[in-house]
């Protein structure tokens, strides 16, 4: 299979981990999912807009905090009033997920980003695999 991945800089947010203006986020629907990364499950919302599927997809990726799907809300609604299908999930060891949260700083980042990459991966390939998205 193969999958188009857009890689999208957003830069300047300055409030990545919450909802900048404090409103309510109603996407069309969402639901909890689960996945696997290395022997990890982790937990998050897929989101879909109105519409007729199959969508193009967005997996949120974290900063560098403990970080939930929940904390993302308000950015997934942005990529679903756009027409897309978003993945935002708990970051490894935080809220639903399983496995040990680990913060990300200059001594750890060679060792961290493989897992924390590799986590994004398994979550797009998750939503790929899902018959609403378009892979």
């Amino acid at each position: 299979m193969t999958i188009r991945v857009t890689l999208g800089l957003l830069a300047g947010l300055g409030m990545a981990c919450g909802n900048p203006t404090d409103t309510p986020v109603a996407p069309a629907s969402s639901e909890t999912v689960r996945f696997n990364s290395s022997g990890v499950v982790l937990q998050g919302t897929l989101y879909f807009p109105n519409g007729r599927a199959p969508f193009p997809g967005v997996v949120l990726v974290h900063g560098s905090g403990p970080v939930r799907a929940i904390d993302q809300s308000w950015l997934a609604q942005i990529f679903v009033d756009q027409g897309y299908a978003v993945l935002s999930y708990d970051k490894r060891g935080v809220g639903g997920s399983g496995g040990e949260y680990h913060g990300v700083g200059a001594p750890k980042s060679d060792s961290l980003i493989r897992v924390l990459g590799g986590d994004a991966v398994a979550g797009l390939e998750m939503m790929a695999g899902d018959r609403r998205t378009d892979p």
